[in-house]
C-alpha cells in the first residue's frame, strides 16, 4: 500500500515538474495563442502532460499521417500504382492507343519515355488515330474545400490531376542576353509547344526576383531581370492545365522514340480497349510514403487520399470518398470518435480540418501498440536534427535522433506530433498544436515546439 502511494506521488511529481516547465515557456513566447498539447507515456498509458487537448485545431500538414495509415492499412505497404498503354497492334502501327492513368503521383517523363519504349521494342513505329489519356480514376475537382484560391506558383503546390507527369511541375531556363538592357532567353524542358510561356525578362548589370504569373488561359507571364554575369536560372513552376502539359510530355516521349502520329491528344477512351502493351509500376507504397512525410509533399499526399477512396468506393478517386475512407479507418480500425473531428484533404491545405491533440495522440499509441505496420510508419518520420524541417532544430543532444516526428504549418498555424525516447530510455507519444498566433513561425518552432521536446526528453519519468 505504502509503494502505492509513493508511486503515485511520485508521478504526480513528475507531471509537475513538466508541467511548471512547459508553462514557463509558454507564457514566455505568446500567452495568447491557442496552444494544445497531449502527451502520455507509451510505457504505462499515463498522461504527463496535456494541455486544452480535446479543443480542436487547424493541423496543417499533421493530417498527412491519417492518410498515410489509411493507405497502409487499405492497399497494403507493398501496393504499387500502375499506369498501363493499352492498344491494338498491326504489323507496325498502333491503333487505338489508350494511356491509363492511375494517379500515381511519383510518375515522370522517365517513366513516360519507359512505356513507349516498351512499344518500340514490339515493332510499334507509327501510331495511327487519335492518342487516349484516360485519367477516369480521379475525379476533376483539383481543390479540396477551405484551400486557399489565391494563387501559389511554387513546387509545393502544383495542380491535382490524375496523370501526373512530374509533380506537374515544369522546368524553366533563363539565360541572361549577350549585353544588358537585351531580353533573356527562356526555354522550357521539355520544350512543349502546348504549354504557353510569354516573358519580359530583361539582362541587368545587378538583377531582380523573377515574378511568375498565371493567365486565365493557363498560361505564364514571367517578368524581371537577369545578371549579365549570370551563368543561369532554373525555376520548377507547377503547370496549371496538367492535362495539356501531358500532351506535350507524350509527343516528346515518342518523339525521343521516333515514333510517328497523325492524331490528336485527346482526354477519354476509345471505343474499343485494346490489350495491354506497357505498364509502368511506381515504388511500393512503403516508399512512397517516405516522400510524402518526410518531404511532406502535399501532391503526394491528396493522390493516395483520392486513391484510398477510389479503393474502398470505387471510381473516380475523390475528395468526397477519399474523406469518408480516412474517417472510416479513424473510427472503426483506430476508435476515435470520428464525429468529433474534420478532415476533407489528404494533405491538409484546407482550413476546415479539425482535430484535436487527445486525437492525434490516441491516433500515434495505435500506431505504436496494434498497428501491423508500425516500423514502416515510423521510418517515414523525420528524425529529430536531420531532414528538411528538423534539420535545423531538435539541437539539444537529448532530441537528436531520438524524436521521429511530423511537422505542419500554415500561416498561423503550427504542429508537431510522433515519438520521441527520453533520457531513460522510455518512449513518448507527444502532439503539439499552436494557432491564431502572430508571432513568426520560427518563434513558435524553435522557442515553443522545441523548447517543450526538450523537457520531455530531459525530465525523468521512473
Amino acid at each position: 500500500m505504502k509503494f502505492v502511494l509513493f508511486s503515485l506521488l511520485f508521478v504526480q511529481c513528475i507531471a509537475a515538474s513538466i508541467d511548471i516547465k512547459i508553462e514557463k515557456i509558454l507564457r514566455s513566447v505568446d500567452p495568447t495563442a491557442h496552444v494544445g498539447i497531449k502527451v502520455i507515456s507509451l510505457k504505462s498509458g499515463k498522461t504527463l502532460y496535456s494541455k486544452n487537448e480535446n479543443l480542436r485545431f487547424n493541423p496543417a500538414s499533421l493530417v498527412k499521417l491519417f492518410t498515410v495509415a489509411t493507405a497502409m492499412e487499405t492497399l497494403g505497404p507493398n501496393y504499387k500504382f500502375q499506369t498501363k498503354v493499352y492498344g491494338k497492334i498491326t504489323e507496325s502501327a498502333l491503333q487505338d492507343f489508350q494511356l491509363v492513368a492511375s494517379g500515381d503521383p511519383s510518375f515522370s517523363r522517365s517513366s513516360l519515355k519507359g512505356l513507349v519504349l516498351q512499344l518500340k521494342e514490339q515493332g510499334v513505329k507509327k501510331i495511327t488515330g487519335n492518342l487516349y489519356l484516360d485519367t477516369k480514376v480521379f475525379d476533376t475537382v483539383e481543390k479540396a474545400p477551405g484551400w486557399p484560391w489565391e494563387e501559389n506558383l511554387t513546387p509545393c503546390f502544383p495542380t491535382m490531376s490524375a496523370l501526373v507527369i512530374d509533380r506537374n511541375c515544369v522546368e524553366m531556363h533563363v539565360q541572361p542576353g549577350e549585353s544588358i538592357e537585351m531580353p533573356a532567353t527562356l526555354s522550357t524542358n521539355p520544350a512543349c509547344a502546348e504549354l504557353k510561356v510569354s516573358h519580359s525578362i530583361q539582362t541587368s548589370k545587378r538583377g531582380r526576383a523573377i515574378e511568375i504569373q498565371g493567365v486565365q488561359d493557363g498560361s505564364f507571364e514571367l517578368r524581371g531581370a537577369i545578371p549579365l554575369t549570370s551563368s543561369g536560372k532554373q525555376l520548377i513552376v507547377p503547370v496549371r492545365t496538367p492535362l495539356i502539359y501531358a500532351k506535350g510530355c507524350l509527343k516528346w516521349a515518342l518523339d525521343k522514340h521516333q515514333i510517328e502520329c497523325d492524331g490528336d491528344i485527346i482526354e477519354g477512351a476509345p471505343p474499343h480497349q485494346g490489350e495491354e502493351l506497357a505498364s509502368y509500376d511506381s515504388p511500393p507504397l512503403s516508399e512512397l510514403i517516405k516522400t510524402l512525410n518526410i518531404q511532406s509533399d502535399n501532391l503526394y499526399a491528396d493522390c493516395v487520399f483520392k486513391k484510398v477512396g477510389c479503393a474502398q468506393y470505387g471510381i473516380p478517386g475523390s475528395w468526397q470518398n477519399g474523406k469518408q475512407a480516412v474517417v472510416q479507418f479513424l473510427g472503426r480500425t483506430v476508435g476515435i470518435d470520428t464525429k468529433q473531428l474534420v478532415i476533407v484533404d489528404g494533405s491538409g491545405l484546407s482550413r476546415h480540418n479539425l482535430i484535436s491533440p487527445s486525437q492525434m495522440t490516441t491516433f500515434l499509441s495505435w500506431i505504436h501498440h496494434k498497428s501491423p505496420f508500425t516500423n514502416a510508419f515510423k521510418d517515414s518520420l523525420e528524425t529529430g536534427g536531420m531532414g528538411p524541417f528538423l534539420k535545423g532544430r531538435m539541437k539539444h543532444p537529448a532530441l537528436r535522433r531520438n524524436i521521429r516526428a511530423k511537422t505542419g504549418t500554415m500561416m498561423g498555424v503550427s504542429g508537431i506530433c510522433g515519438f520521441l525516447k527520453n533520457e531513460s530510455d522510455e518512449e513518448l507519444v507527444f502532439t503539439i498544436m499552436v494557432n491564431h498566433f502572430v508571432e513568426e513561425g520560427k518563434v513558435i518552432k524553435k522557442k515553443i515546439e522545441d523548447r517543450i521536446c526538450e523537457v520531455l526528453a530531459t525530465t525523468p519519468i521512473d
